[in-house]
């Protein structure tokens, strides 16, 4: 902590990590949560820099809650039927960043993450970048 990895704003970020921890203690009780790891994108002068961030998204039924709002938006469906960890990682979106004050100086959270709208991310010229994947089919 002491200095935040990341200034206030908006990123790109990818999924890098994603575990399941299960009957944890939160602020609410006993639950289980995902917990994401994102590498950031940052650019510090002319240089682009990861950073890695993570959020824990406690499990929860509340269409309103980050646990569905946010994983069901960033797999493309509702996550109320369950999900594998799987199909999180190498996720492209954005995630707004808000400094946190704690015990040992101000930290970077990740407040919001969404998923990239790629036609909408073209037109505000943010860069995605694209990694081939083509594979041969046998019929």
């Amino acid at each position: 902590y002491g200095t935040p990895k990341a200034s206030e704003g908006e990123y790109r970020a990818i999924v890098k990590d994603a575990i399941y921890e299960m009957n944890q203690q939160g602020n609410y009780g006993v639950n289980d949560y995902v917990q994401l790891m994102f590498g950031i994108l940052i650019t510090n002068g002319e240089r682009i820099e990861e950073v890695e961030i993570r959020k824990k998204y406690w499990k929860s039924a509340s269409e309103k809650g980050a646990y569905r709002s946010e994983l069901s938006g960033l797999l493309g469906r509702d996550t109320i039927n369950g999900f594998n960890l799987g199909e999180l990682l190498g996720k492209e979106c954005i995630v707004s960043i808000k400094h946190i004050d704690g015990e040992s100086g101000k930290f970077a959270a990740i407040e919001k993450a969404k998923s990239v709208d790629v036609a909408a991310a073209i037109e505000k010229a943010i860069p995605i970048e694209r990694k081939s994947s083509a594979q041969e089919i046998v019929i």
